[in-house]
């Protein structure tokens, strides 16, 4: 477990969001400083491509004691293209 946590969970498999009223230079100042330290993981491999395929309409329902009704749909779709 300790492995898998050491691969998948380090800087070389991260996602930062930056959000608010805040510069460009500003923001990677702050990433620098608090982030800047992080040696980085082994190298994460690229996952290969693939789509579901599905044929018709399927409907699943799950019942809890919940106090709110939620409600989810997905769609299996296309992978993003990269341009450049």
């Amino acid at each position: 477990m300790h492995e898998w946590f050491k691969t998948w969970y380090g800087p070389s498999n991260c996602v930062l969001s930056i959000a608010g009223d805040i510069s460009t230079d500003s923001a990677l100042a702050k990433v620098k400083h608090y982030f800047g330290d992080i040696p980085p993981g082994p190298p994460i491999p690229h996952q290969q491509v693939w789509i579901a395929k599905r044929t018709g309409t399927h409907r699943q329902t799950v019942e809890d004691r919940a106090p709110q009704a939620w409600s989810g749909l997905s769609w299996a779709t296309a992978q993003e293209s990269k341009k450049g």
